[in-house]
């Protein structure tokens, strides 16, 4: 009489939740279920290369959030073989605003020396761009001295005495705050 083998399969795994920039595990034998057999054979079909299989642990790292993609995974007794789909669903980790741009009177600056010098009596305006890795909004607010002197991506200043002036851009998306030091000094203005 002939025994009849059953076929082993993944159960109750369809999708796999990591974290953007962890190292995840995921053990692969408390997935298996094959009521005749205790060892197995275990391949896997990927798109992305960040996920391996060794044994019977599932590895990945992602260091950026991406779209969920899916991998197949077999599970062979030596007899039968089975195919599982799983569809792997990275969760992102907030990053900060990040600014792209910056310009100080509708001319570009370079952000790494944010030094300006602003004329008495005249207008400056200074413009800055930034992007948010996961689409928040973004709030803009310029500050002075603890004070808030304005609020949205540009400011324009006007009448400032000559002297020494450190300015802070916060841009906040809601989790997560950019702060930029700005050091403005004010000289006369020059006679025209």
């Amino acid at each position: 009489r002939e025994v009849l083998n059953v076929r082993p399969i993944l159960a109750g795994l369809d999708v796999w939740s990591v974290q953007e920039d962890e190292h995840e595990e995921l053990d692969l034998r408390l997935y298996i279920e094959d009521r005749d057999d205790s060892a197995w054979d275990l391949t896997l079909e990927s798109p992305d290369s960040r996920v391996t299989l060794e044994g019977y642990i599932l590895r990945v790292h992602h260091d950026v959030e991406i779209l969920d993609y899916a991998i197949s995974i077999s599970v062979s007794d030596g007899r039968e073989i089975s195919w599982h789909d799983l569809t792997v669903h990275v969760v992102g980790v907030n990053d900060p605003p990040r600014i792209y741009e910056m310009r100080f009177n509708g001319l570009l600056v370079d952000y790494a020396d944010l030094n300006f010098t602003f004329r008495e009596g005249e207008e400056d305006v200074l413009t800055v761009d930034a992007e948010d890795e996961e689409w928040d909004p973004m709030v803009y607010t310029w500050w002075r001295n603890d004070r808030q002197i304005a609020s949205g991506q540009i400011l324009r200043y006007h009448d400032l005495p000559t002297g020494d002036y450190d300015l802070t851009l916060l841009i906040d998306d809601g989790s997560d705050v950019t702060s930029v030091a700005i050091h403005v000094p004010v000289t006369v203005k020059e006679p025209q």
